[in-house]
């Protein structure tokens, strides 16, 4: 399902709710479940689609290890919240 067809869940007004203020959050479940949906929808009412990171692509792990704060200067330029999607790390690295 793509984001043109999207359906709000309930999980949306809570992770997202004022009441948590600037607070991390995150969002845990089954694979293909909506998580990643649900966040960049977020995004993208928020005009900050921009601030999305994936850290399965090897390109932004390069960034990474390049500019450990490039996340901090990207959001200077965009107001909001960033997402990222996560992979595994083996003993603190990340493949």
């Amino acid at each position: 399902m793509g984001l043109s067809s999207y359906i709000k869940r309930y999980l949306e007004d809570i992770a997202f709710s004022p009441v948590f203020s600037r607070q991390m959050r995150f969002i845990a479940g089954p694979r293909q479940t909506g998580k990643t949906t649900i966040a960049k929808k977020k995004l993208e009412r928020s005009s900050n689609d921009g601030l999305y990171y994936n850290w399965d692509k090897k390109e932004l792990r390069n960034r990474y290890r390049h500019e450990t704060d490039f996340v901090s200067s990207d959001m200077l330029n965009l107001s909001g919240f960033a997402l990222m999607k996560f992979i595994k790390c083996r003993n603190g690295r990340i493949y």
